[in-house]
């Protein structure tokens, strides 16, 4: 008989990773107790116990603390998983992250129905941008994954979209996102609708230096921006797949145009 081997004995010498703890049963925090405790464990309907060296992470939607103050998530396990508490805001706490997030699901979405990758239209992400996004990242993927099987051409749509997104206008934009509501109204001017959604000042502060020279380079966006390389990679990344600037050359000599 084969024996399978379990996520623990597989993670040996490694990391394993744990999501959703908070919804763990009683039963099963006991386990994960022990197994953390004393590092060993026994196979399902084995007898034999094996040691385990494995570094865990863990994640949960929920405010463990909250939940040892109820009563349904054990005290000694909390502080035992405990060690590096990192807290992730919501995803309408940190919108610029939304249209990485888009392009992300997109490719994924593209390669698990085997169909190429998909765009979404800038009349789409504003969409995507103002939602709230209660369910926070999964539920942007399924939003994104429903859009890609109903989309009939290669453009994601308004109309590809879910009903509940049409529904609400965030009225909290102004106070949690006021940077980027002040950096679509400066380039506005004269009535006209801004159509790049969910881009940062430092962004803006690029188109405006285009419209004036023509392209930026990566040198340029660091001096005007005053940050580190790699943030002005990842924005002129960004803005590339918003489908807002074209990349022209490689090396050093790499310029970026607006479309």
């Amino acid at each position: 008989v084969t024996q399978r081997k379990g996520r623990f004995e597989l993670a040996h010498g490694g990391t394993l990773f744990l999501d959703e703890v908070g919804d763990m049963s009683p039963a099963l925090q006991v386990k994960l107790l022990r197994v953390l405790q004393e590092m060993q464990f026994e196979r399902v309907g084995g007898t034999k116990t094996l040691q385990v060296d494995a570094r865990l992470v863990t994640a949960s939607n929920r405010e463990l603390d909250r939940e040892v103050e109820l009563g349904r998530f054990r005290e000694d396990l909390y502080y035992r998983l405990k060690v590096v508490h990192i807290k992730v805001p919501p995803l309408r706490e940190r919108r610029d992250d939304i249209p990485l997030l888009v392009h992300h699901f997109l490719e994924k979405a593209a390669e698990a129905n085997k169909i190429p990758v998909k765009r979404v239209s800038h009349e789409a992400l504003k969409y995507l941008y103002q939602y709230d996004w209660v369910g926070n990242v999964r539920e942007l993927e399924n939003v994104i994954e429903r859009a890609v099987i109903l989309c009939d051409g290669d453009d994601i749509r308004p109309q590809d979209l879910p009903e509940e997104l049409f529904q609400q206008r965030l009225p909290g934009i102004t106070k949690e996102a006021s940077g980027q509501t002040q950096a679509t109204s400066d380039l506005a001017g004269d009535g006209e609708l801004f159509p790049y959604v969910g881009l940062n000042q430092r962004q803006v502060k690029a188109i405006n230096f285009m419209k004036k020279n023509g392209y930026i380079t990566n040198d340029y966006y660091i001096q005007i921006n005053h940050i580190s390389d790699r943030h002005a990679r990842r924005d002129l990344r960004q803005m590339v797949d918003l489908d807002i600037v074209v990349r022209v050359g490689k090396g050093r000599s790499t310029r970026y145009v607006l479309k």
